[in-house]
């Protein structure tokens, strides 16, 4: 029989580490592909008579679309779906393919960054640090990790060898528990 959770589960859409390095580079495409394309068009065609303004627009128009598709496939190829469940002795993540379990004494450090397109959940496990990118997988549909801050301190107690630092910086916030 699996042991009642504290919380409800935090259930959320990010993408690792890997994906957010794939991620990335599809963004500096992005920024890329539409002025390779627009200089490659006007060269081919040889055109001369565009105003500042023009090209202004086309570029903003492209920048746009390229930010739209990019959102999109982070949303819906490269981010996963996670469920998160937090135990009296352990918390574990679960995607569509594999679980993982953190015993919360081997925790050194959980961080939560909330509010913005950056949101990550950031676990220190013994010498590892594992990452999960909330916000670049909802690019679109922007929302915080944590509705309400004071959730988790139900989990990582100071009776557990935990404190709370939060950080509040121009609607940011970063909410850490460390280990003592």
């Amino acid at each position: 029989m699996k042991p009642e959770t504290i919380i409800e589960n935090l259930n959320f859409r990010a993408l690792e580490t890997k994906m957010y390095r794939i991620a990335i580079f599809l963004i500096v495409l992005a920024i890329l592909i539409p002025a390779a394309v627009f200089m490659i068009i006007v060269i081919y065609y040889d055109i001369k008579n565009l105003g500042r303004g023009q090209i202004i627009s086309i570029m903003g128009l492209a920048g746009f679309a390229s930010f739209f598709l990019v959102a999109f496939i982070f949303s819906k190829f490269l981010a996963k779906n996670y469920v998160m469940a937090f135990y009296p002795e352990k918390l574990t993540v679960q995607s569509e393919l594999k679980e993982k379990q953190f015993e919360l004494n081997r925790i050194r450090k959980f961080e939560v960054w909330n509010n913005s397109d950056y949101s990550k959940l950031v676990l220190y496990y013994d010498d590892e640090e594992i990452k999960y990118h909330v916000g670049f997988a909802n690019l679109l549909n922007v929302k915080p990790i944590l509705q309400d801050e004071n959730i988790l301190d139900v989990v990582f107690t100071e009776k557990k060898g935990f404190i709370k630092q939060v950080n509040n910086v121009k609607g940011f916030s970063k909410i850490c528990y460390i280990k003592a």
